[in-house]
């Protein structure tokens, strides 16, 4: 199927020719520091639901390549069929670490925090990864056929191609051990279900990744699992069977981890952008 480039073309050119210079990616946002964005794509509703939404490409993540347009032009497209929203890590803000602290306090199980976090994908992907200013798409629980659904999927890019990370939220106020050390119900019922969705992938990827245009996901993908608060893990022979899971590339971690890595990003990305700030501008003249 033919692809549309997603770099418009230049006022000094031909309509039909995009601006000459170095590359982009179809479908692919570049890879850049500078100018990094977020999607957050929810599932099962169509682009053209969601009113002044530019339409979708087909060939998302596609790696043919077209000469590259200004920065400004050349547009991340994200997974066609699915709406999605726009964040970029220059509007970050440090606020909502506080307010994802305030849903999270009073919360009883992990939907508020589901509903939180799928409307701030930024603070997510800060709270999981850490010091980051990769593109980003944020899938808000993608189905997996008809019987999986994780909570999040989140796709990046770094210099090998592409990464892709299953996220499962579970009730912070459950405990991720039992008090003798082992591992409890719930992780384990975690764990489980990132098993089943490694294993849905491991004999679907290819057709996932042709209907989702997710390339490259496959069953060797990572996972994060957030738990738990983190005085319910103090107990060294428990944390080291929390460990174990590395094995398995499955993180653990309760949500004061995830708040206090995003803290992290904002402290970094405020010394970054102070740093970039420094940096002489090359006189192109």
């Amino acid at each position: 199927m033919p692809v549309t480039p997603c770099c418009k073309p230049s006022s000094t050119t031909s309509s039909t020719e995009p601006a000459p210079s170095q590359d982009c990616l179809i479908g692919l946002p570049r890879l850049s520091e500078f100018a990094p964005t977020c999607w957050v794509a929810r599932s099962g509703e169509p682009t053209h639901s969601r009113p002044g939404r530019r339409a979708t490409m087909n060939a998302v993540f596609d790696l043919e390549r077209v000469p590259r347009a200004t920065r400004e032009e050349c547009r991340v497209e994200p997974p066609s069929k699915l709406a999605p929203r726009e964040v970029r890590w220059s509007q970050f803000d440090p606020s909502h670490i506080q307010r994802l602290e305030e849903v999270l306090a009073p919360a009883e199980d992990e939907r508020p925090l589901q509903r939180f976090l799928a409307d701030h994908p930024h603070i997510l992907i800060a709270g999981i990864f850490g010091q980051v200013r990769r593109e980003a798409w944020v899938f808000d629980r993608p189905r997996f056929g008809a019987d999986y659904i994780p909570d999040f999927l989140i796709g990046m890019i770094d210099s090998l191609g592409f990464v892709w990370t299953l996220v499962e939220l579970e009730n912070p106020t459950v405990a991720p051990l039992t008090k003798s050390g082992q591992i409890g119900n719930p992780l384990h019922k975690a764990v489980a279900q990132i098993r089943d969705w490694r294993e849905w992938l491991r004999t679907n990827a290819l057709n996932f990744q042709e209907r989702s245009g997710c390339r490259g996901i496959t069953a060797d993908c990572a996972a994060s699992v957030v738990i738990g608060r983190r005085e319910m893990r103090d107990h060294e022979e428990g944390k080291r069977r929390i460990r174990d899971f590395r094995r398995e590339h499955i993180e653990v971690m309760s949500y004061d981890r995830l708040l206090e890595t995003a803290r992290d990003q904002s402290d970094w990305l405020v010394s970054e952008d102070s740093r970039l700030s420094t940096l002489p501008v090359a006189d192109t003249r």
